[in-house]
């Protein structure tokens, strides 16, 4: 079984971005959770700022970033004795593997 997301309001999430980081997002780099949900996003501003995307170093720390918390909700879900739904190997292989590490 795939993992569920919870819905999240694109239009939400910009003004949250706005509000909280000082920029709209750019665009998305990685969606994961099971119980929660994160989004690893490219902000405007940082693009801009910097004259450039994400470099690949960049672009593997957010890999990792959703690698880990796919693992937390794993951990959660073992831990009280559900099935583990939120994290297959397949999925984790490929994360680690974008994120340099596998």
């Amino acid at each position: 079984m795939a993992p569920r997301l919870p819905a999240v309001d694109p239009g939400r999430l910009g003004q949250w971005c706005e509000e909280q980081l000082g920029s709209p997002p750019a665009g998305e780099i990685f969606r994961s959770g099971y119980l929660s949900v994160v989004i690893g996003l490219r902000l405007a501003a940082y693009c801009h700022e910097h004259g450039r995307e994400l470099s690949a170093d960049e672009l593997e720390r957010s890999w990792a970033a959703g690698a880990w918390t796919l693992a937390y909700d794993a951990r959660y879900q073992h831990a009280v004795g559900q099935p583990v739904r939120s994290l297959t190997e397949n999925a984790l292989r490929e994360r680690l593997h974008r994120a340099g590490i596998g």
